[in-house]
């Protein structure tokens, strides 16, 4: 009975931890952070020995160099992340002037919410198994290759992921 009643418990908490995807805590920016970066901007610009103006062309490639950094396998983020953050393309450099990194920190907790969200299905994949009479393909480095257009694409890269893994 006791095996029972704890295999029951151990299963509710697995649907629930997979119901709720808890995003990491939300990272907000420091007063000297957003002050260091204007500083760090206005130096580059004027006193770099090949100085660069921050117009909206660098800031254009500031936000692909970052999403870059950030996910450079296109595993996390979908194109409906990407075309929400095309608005702010050139704005980039307007707000570091203006102090204002509130951008740049909600791309990093929309970045940690997904990876929560991955990391949680990946779990629930593991409790499935796989099936491996099946044969597939998986494209493993995937820098150069569009973003998932949507959930059911990118859970479907997860599991091919998972797969090869185990």
């Amino acid at each position: 009975l006791h095996w029972l009643v704890l295999g029951l418990l151990m299963a509710m908490q697995a649907a629930t931890a997979s119901a709720q995807v808890a995003c990491p805590p939300a990272l907000k920016p420091a007063v000297q952070e957003a002050k260091a970066v204007r500083l760090a901007a206005e130096m580059l610009s004027r006193y770099h020995y090949k100085p660069t103006p921050l117009d909206d062309a660098l800031s254009s490639q500031m936000l692909d160099q970052y999403l870059k950094s950030l996910d450079p396998e296109k595993l996390h983020f979908l194109q409906s992340d990407i075309d929400r953050l095309g608005g702010i393309r050139t704005r980039l450099d307007d707000a570091i002037f203006a102090e204002d990194l509130r951008v740049p920190f909600d791309i990093f907790n929309l970045f940690g919410c997904r990876a929560a969200e991955r990391l949680a299905f990946s779990r629930g994949l593991l409790q499935k198994g796989f099936d491996f009479q099946r044969e597939e393909t998986l494209l493993i480095d995937r820098k150069d290759q569009p973003w998932a257009a949507t959930e059911a694409q990118l859970q479907d890269l997860w599991r091919k992921r998972g797969k090869n893994d185990w």
